[in-house]
């Protein structure tokens, strides 16, 4: 049986990070319902720490663990696309006989604490069928979750008693406003 393992370490800048995904198989959908299925985790971890458990970041919004059993046809089908016939969308350009809709990983960090996230995808019991998962390109990114606080000033105009033309310094105060 074969497997692909990609590693790498990060360092976040904001307290969050996400990126987008599809996970894609042979599999779809003649082993939809069997007891196994091709094994995939997107595992992040702080860097440091010995005791830190891996939180596994290849889920739908709900948690559910992405898998042949969990997303297809039958089951979580608003996240399936099925690959398997000449009309479908990507029919021509992958072998997967379906596939996830792009899914968004993500997870709260630490900023400026160094991470470690590792992508896992491997052969169950079985090595005749090919599953994948597609990263999307330029879509890791570090965000911030925090709203900015809004920016309130307070600035007087003055017009003379009964005017509504402004004399030259307040005309000023309004333009470097504007501006």
């Amino acid at each position: 049986c074969d497997g692909a393992v990609l590693e790498f370490d990060f360092v976040p800048v904001y307290d969050s990070i996400a990126f987008r995904f599809l996970f894609g198989s042979d599999e779809y959908p003649e082993f939809v319902g069997k007891n196994f299925n091709d094994a995939f985790a997107l595992l992040i971890k702080p860097k440091f720490g010995r005791y830190t458990k891996p939180k596994n970041v290849g889920t739908l919004p709900n948690g559910t663990t992405v898998m042949i059993n969990n997303v297809n046809h039958k089951k979580n089908k608003e996240w399936y696309v099925a690959n398997d016939y000449f009309e479908a969308p990507l029919y021509n350009e992958l072998k997967y006989d379906g596939l996830t809709k792009p899914i968004v990983a993500a997870c709260r960090v630490i900023p400026n604490q160094p991470y470690h996230l590792k992508i896992i995808i491997a052969d169950l019991e079985d090595c005749e069928y090919d599953s994948g998962v597609l990263l999307e390109a330029l879509s890791f990114g570090s965000y911030s979750t925090r709203k900015p606080k809004p920016v309130r000033k307070n600035y007087f105009i003055s017009f003379k008693t009964n005017e509504s033309i402004l004399e030259q310094s307040e005309l000023s105060k309004l333009k470097r406003l504007t501006d």
